[in-house]
């Protein structure tokens, strides 16, 4: 992610406490991205990070009613006419920039949400039905899994 991106994420969080959402579809290559990061992190931090296989509408709910968590941090692919494989830190004003693959898009999430929010997202290079991650995705899953493991547990 750069240590520059990692910065600019523990300067946003600060000692607040966060959760990690982790959104996309396993089964479109890159796509699977966000849930990827989301089951990696799940085994450690159960009550933190939701998968939006587990239903977005609930999510949300569960979210505005715990007072524990203070900034959500949602994690897609994005389509940003970047190169595949740049990670980027998106603001909740600024989620309109990056095109979604959801069905639902995710600023109509954003708008039920009560809580601050960011999105990590990273350029895919393939979405194509039934193939693989590709190497540029996988780096970002590696290292955006690593990042958001320690911001996890410094938000404790």
């Amino acid at each position: 992610m750069g240590k520059e991106r990692l910065k600019k994420l523990e300067e946003i969080i600060g000692n607040r406490r966060i959760a990690v959402v982790g959104l996309g579809n396993r089964d479109r290559a890159d796509d699977g991205f966000g849930l990827r990061i989301a089951e990696a992190l799940k085994s450690e931090f159960p009550d933190r990070v939701f998968l939006e296989t587990d239903g977005m509408e609930e999510i949300v709910d569960t979210i505005n009613r715990r007072e524990d968590i203070a900034l959500v941090i949602f994690v897609d692919t994005v389509s940003a006419n970047e190169k595949s494989g740049v990670i980027l830190i998106i603001e909740r004003e600024e989620i309109e920039v990056a095109t979604s693959s959801h069905k639902i898009p995710l600023k109509l999430y954003l708008s039920l949400l009560k809580k601050p929010s960011y999105l990590i997202g990273i350029q895919p290079k393939c979405l194509d039905f039934m193939k693989p991650v590709s190497r540029e995705i996988e780096e970002g899953i590696q290292e955006t899994t690593k990042v958001l493991s320690t911001l996890l547990k410094n938000s404790l």
